[in-house]
């Protein structure tokens, strides 16, 4: 009872119930299982099309009516750049603050091209606030090297 099974070529969602156990076919387990004994007896799924692998991603809450700013940012990051190019956004954007303004100047540095050099430092273990800096520096000025010359003033 309550298994949550998803279609990858369709993007829909099946829930198991008392009745009726078993999917339809070309559905698979999500390895999500909505318990209902216990409150909220909801539970939220959305999907988005990745056009790099030409399929649909669940994106799934137990117990929670709304997706999380960090989903909502995962369905439309996929949809646009595919699965891969969001999953480094999404990192970058958390890193730096993971408010709606962090994902926004994240989607600013992929849209200039200049994102990976950015993701890069996150590895090395440059503060997010910093990097944040670094990035409105980069994307005020149009330079690399006005946006190093902000994380080395910074750390002076």
């Amino acid at each position: 009872m309550g298994r949550i099974y998803f279609n990858k070529k369709t993007g829909e969602f099946f829930e198991a119930t008392f009745k009726r156990r078993s999917p339809p076919e070309g559905f698979e387990y999500t390895g999500y299982n909505k318990d209902h004994r216990y409150k909220p007896h909801y539970w939220v799924g959305d999907s988005y099309y990745c056009p790099d692998c030409r399929k649909y991603h669940p994106i799934i809450h137990l117990y929670s009516r709304f997706l999380n700013l960090y989903d909502v940012m995962t369905k439309r990051f996929g949809a646009k750049y595919g699965c891969r190019d969001a999953k480094r956004m999404i990192t970058l954007g958390r890193y730096i603050g993971g408010r709606k303004k962090s994902y926004e100047l994240v989607e600013k540095l992929m849209e200039t091209g200049h994102f990976l050099e950015f993701y890069e430092m996150t590895y090395k273990n440059i503060p997010g606030r910093v990097l944040s800096k670094a990035i409105r520096a980069f994307l005020k000025s149009g330079s690399i090297d006005e946006a190093k010359a902000t994380i080395v003033a910074e750390f002076i």
